[in-house]
């Protein structure tokens, strides 16, 4: 069965869907592929290019949303598939996007050889591939990183678009399919865990290649898929700003430390930086996929801020403009978002050497709060732009930032 389409979403207050092809080709090329390589793969199918739905959980930086996809695996029983997509279209970031991969039912088969290396770097193109498509933030930050800091970063990445991937057929009712689909990358990863090849699927390849360079917990990826199950399967608001939190913590927070750990960095205050950026960025993607959300009747914003301020579900869905009540609610939570990431950026001179550009997505969750601040806290501006920042202005200020090892 495949997930109904859904109606794009024109203009949201997302990171600049332009400028991510350019970014993308230097990633590709960055991890050694070439265009187009990311198709040789044993048991791929065909996936499902339809729009997708924002969603509003952290993703270090990137707000996190589903996007349908249905992957069907052959011989194997794992299976990926790529399809074009509109172009500037996004996964992470509001408007829908084409294509993705998805995995094939009846659980990941070993390889009997280790992959060859024209495959790992077919698989590190396919996952900037991914990445350009569906979270165009993230490549921009990523593309300060060392070269093959950089490959691992992605994968990462691309893992956690898969994850957003599989929990589409939750929405689309289709939740026996979702569990299967989850169940299929835990046994993977434990496959992976236990040293053995990795299933011919090119994320897995890629995230294989990885950890032989880098000491990628399985603890880490274990909480991110647990998370995102629970996310798709309750599809309900947090009850409370600490839901909030704790559902950044367990995603976005999770990927963060992954990534940290991509990067070589092994430090308790890098660490406690990165989970006050989750739940900064979580906080304040809540607030960013609000106008999205609340045109199909969904809502991010937690309950009990909301009847604080005596915010109604009702209020949210009819739209713009917002009122004083909504705004204030915006306010507090807004507020959160940025003592969260005053913390992270207080333990930048306790950081090891590396660690600041690995957390520059910090930089793009600032601008988005100052955005909004400058907006009335108003989620539903129209003359908010997409993320808080311009494309150009989003590129100048991660170099600036880059150049200058802060974040």
């Amino acid at each position: 069965m495949r997930p109904p389409p859904a109606a794009l979403a024109a203009a949201l207050a997302r990171a600049a869907c332009g400028g991510g092809s350019a970014a993308a080709t230097g990633a590709a090329g960055a991890a050694g592929a070439g265009a187009g390589a990311a198709t040789r793969w044993r048991g791929s199918g065909t996936g499902d290019a339809r729009p997708s739905f924002a969603r509003g959980f952290a993703s270090g930086g990137s707000g996190d949303q589903a996007g349908p996809a249905s992957g069907s695996g052959s011989g194997e029983g794992s299976g990926s598939g790529s399809s074009g997509g509109g172009g500037g279209t996004t996964l992470l970031h509001g408007s829908g996007g084409g294509g993705g991969s998805g995995s094939g039912g009846g659980g990941p088969s070993p390889r009997r050889l280790e992959p060859s290396a024209e495959e790992i770097r077919a698989a590190f193109a396919h996952c900037a591939q991914i990445v350009s498509r569906h979270d165009p933030e993230a490549l921009a930050c990523a593309v300060h990183l060392p070269r093959d800091i950089r490959a691992r970063a992605l994968a990462l990445r691309a893992f956690n678009i898969e994850l957003l991937l599989a929990g589409e057929a939750v929405r689309s009712k289709e939740r026996a399919l979702a569990a299967i689909r989850f169940q299929w990358w835990r046994d993977a990863l434990a496959q992976l865990s236990r040293g053995a090849p990795p299933p011919a699927h090119p994320v897995l390849t890629a995230l294989w290649a990885a950890s032989k360079e880098a000491k990628l917990s399985g603890y880490h990826f274990r909480r991110i898929i647990d998370a995102r199950e629970e996310e798709f399967g309750r599809d309900k608001p947090p009850l409370t700003l600490e839901e909030l939190e704790e559902r950044c913590e367990a995603t976005s927070g999770q990927l963060l430390y992954l990534t940290l750990a991509a990067g070589g960095i092994a430090s308790r205050d890098a660490d406690h930086a990165a989970s006050h950026l989750g739940k900064a960025a979580g906080i304040s993607l809540a607030l960013r996929g609000t106008p999205f959300q609340a045109a199909r009747r969904r809502a991010l914003l937690p309950l009990e801020v909301c009847a604080r301020h005596k915010v109604s579900q009702e209020e949210i869905f009819r739209g713009p403009p917002a009122g004083e009540e909504l705004r204030d609610a915006a306010l507090e939570l807004g507020s959160a978002a940025r003592a969260h990431l005053s913390e992270c950026r207080a333990l930048a001179p306790r950081l090891p050497p590396g660690a600041a550009p690995l957390l520059l997505p910090a930089v793009l969750v600032g601008e988005y709060l100052r955005a909004l601040e400058a907006r009335g806290f108003d989620p539903f501006d129209p003359g908010l732009p997409a993320g808080g920042v311009s494309p150009l202005r989003r590129t100048l200020l991660l170099k600036w930032h880059a150049l200058r090892g802060t974040y």
